[in-house]
């Protein structure tokens, strides 16, 4: 079990009357939710790293229990291949995203070589890409010979399970609503309780944004498209209990609320947001053409599918009938690292 006394404790910045995680859900000692290791010791352990191999982005975590056993964050890298690009019009992850792939997953293996981690000792997980493509173990395989790791193709269950512990520190109870690019994973019930369902960013977006003369219109087909995907989240859930937004879009998200010049994922961290703020913006950014979006404090990567990722993010919330939630710059990696680490 991953023990809260081993995760550094950081004061609260949560000062809405709206349920909120306490201070050892931050997971640890910085406004991005990571934390610098600026002394080395004989008693701390060795580094241990995670790489996240997602539909849109490819994301490292280096992190290592310190001196009094309290799990620190080393450092955070991401890249953003699209290896789902074109995964739900053909069934297929195609040669050039994979390419993509293995050159993303194969830069993030030379960053975590500089913590002494061999390709070999670096957990290496994959999620909704992998899963739904039809030719997936394939490019797991493509993957490993090409960079020498060992790769896991997570069941959606175990990638909630695993988001939800990231954020649940200070409150096992706390509702967990995780938006990737080709997945949407919600978990409640102290972890107990996840569904995962095959609608995420990039796979809503290929679907609907472009696709009619009238974004308006091609909008509303996906809102009505979306909605009927998720319309078997049990309602009402979430309680008097925090909702916690997990990945890139809620990351976004934060940036956007917060009014920041430009992007800025230090900022990100535990932003508290509606549900209708989210809804407007996810319509504002899909009336708006690429020009407009780049003008927003938005990753450039992230330009052409956050609008159907915010969709995502405030459709699942409406379903849950829950008022909003509280950005997080947590996840998966960060929870399978805190596994590894326990």
């Amino acid at each position: 079990m991953w023990c809260a006394s081993r995760i550094r404790r950081v004061p609260s910045r949560c000062d809405s009357s709206h349920a909120s995680f306490d201070s050892a859900s931050s997971l640890a000692g910085s406004d991005s939710g990571l934390a610098s290791m600026e002394r080395m010791t004989s008693q701390q352990s060795k580094p241990s790293a995670v790489i996240d191999v997602g539909t849109n982005s490819v994301l490292l975590v280096v992190g290592r229990l310190d001196g009094e056993g309290q799990l620190e964050f080393l450092r955070q890298e991401i890249r953003i291949p699209r290896l789902g690009q074109g995964l739900q019009a053909t069934g297929l992850i195609c040669e050039d995203a994979l390419e993509r792939g293995i050159k993303s997953l194969g830069e993030l293996l030379v960053v975590a070589a500089e913590y002494g981690l061999v390709p070999a000792e670096v957990q290496v997980v994959a999620t909704a890409a992998l899963r739904l493509a039809s030719n997936g173990e394939q490019v797991a395989v493509r993957l490993e010979q090409a960079t020498g790791c060992s790769l896991q193709v997570l069941p959606g269950n175990e990638e909630a399970r695993l988001s939800h512990r990231a954020v649940a520190m200070g409150n096992p109870n706390a509702v967990a609503v995780d938006v990737g690019g080709g997945s949407t994973e919600v978990v409640w019930n102290g972890g107990d309780e996840r569904r995962s369902i095959d609608l995420g960013a990039m796979t809503l977006s290929e679907s609907f944004d472009g696709t009619s003369d009238s974004p308006r219109d091609s909008f509303a087909a996906a809102s009505t498209w979306a909605r009927e995907q998720l319309s078997d989240l049990p309602s009402g859930l979430a309680g008097d209990h925090p909702v916690a937004l997990i990945g890139g879009s809620a990351v976004n998200l934060a940036c956007l609320v917060k009014g920041l010049e430009q992007f800025d994922h230090t900022q990100a961290d535990r932003v508290w947001v509606t549900t209708d703020q989210i809804l407007s913006l996810a319509e504002d950014l899909w009336l708006e053409d690429l020009d407009q979006r780049r003008s927003r404090p938005i990753e450039s990567e992230r330009v052409s599918i956050l609008p159907a990722g915010l969709l995502c993010l405030g459709l699942a919330l409406e379903s849950l009938a829950a008022e909003g939630g509280w950005t997080r710059t947590v996840g998966l990696s960060h929870g399978l690292l805190g596994q590894l680490l326990a």
